[in-house]
């Protein structure tokens, strides 16, 4: 679980779809840090428990330019 402060964290699951981290998680804060800029994050399945990026609480993650 890498929290960014702001931004929504729900490990792809319905019980935590309306969390919201306050502080960045150890990972974050060293990339920030070293100057890294997080532009994004992708859909997971529930807890990271499939090999596929297909959760039942937002669907499959689709590449924008297919």
């Amino acid at each position: 679980m890498t929290a960014c402060a702001g931004a929504p964290l729900c490990n792809g699951s319905r019980f935590y779809r309306d969390f919201v981290p306050d502080h960045d998680s150890e990972l974050v804060r060293r990339f920030r840090t070293a100057g890294v800029v997080i532009i994004g994050k992708t859909n997971t399945p529930e807890y990271g428990l499939l090999p596929v990026t297909e959760p039942e609480l937002f669907g499959p993650t689709r590449n924008p330019g297919i």
